[in-house]
């Protein structure tokens, strides 16, 4: 008796029903992309692997989100209601400004986009352990806490 009798040949992978795994087919050995129907039409299966293709997929920054808000005058030394917050800046810069704590934390943004050069996206940090800032964008500095702070920023 063979033993390889109905077997497919491991070195031509003839008759392989696992050949054209990794090669951008289907599971299901169709070659189309799940896209390419109506979400309707599309098993759960598809659904899900559309779904989780472009839940991977990065989305691109606004490069306007810095920008929609308008940098003011810095306020005068001994300004009521002025606060003065460090930066660490992307490029490895430290920089000290004062803003009024009724300015919005966009307006933090906007200082850091007008200080440093290039296209990139800045992301902003501050307290311990550092988080994020950028979902307070439209509180005020006094909400959110910043004021004496000091904020890192990094491009991502």
């Amino acid at each position: 008796e063979d033993l390889m009798d109905g077997k497919s040949n491991a070195m031509t992978r003839a008759d392989d029903p696992w050949k054209d795994v990794g090669s951008g087919r289907r599971l299901d050995g169709k070659a189309g992309k799940a896209g390419d129907k109506p979400l309707s039409q599309m098993t759960e299966e598809e659904q899900l692997q559309m779904a989780m293709a472009a839940s991977l997929k990065q989305s691109t920054p606004s490069s306007t989100s810095e920008h929609a808000y308008e940098l003011s005058e810095e306020p005068a030394e001994g300004t009521p209601g002025a606060v003065k917050i460090q930066f660490r800046l992307p490029d490895g810069s430290r920089a000290v400004r004062r803003f009024a704590k009724s300015d919005l934390v966009g307006v933090i943004y906007a200082f850091v986009a007008s200080k440093c050069s290039g296209q990139q996206s800045i992301e902003l940090r501050a307290g311990f352990p550092p988080r994020d800032i950028s979902s307070k964008k439209t509180a005020t500095i006094a909400d959110a806490n910043l004021a004496g702070e000091m904020i890192h920023g990094r491009y991502i």
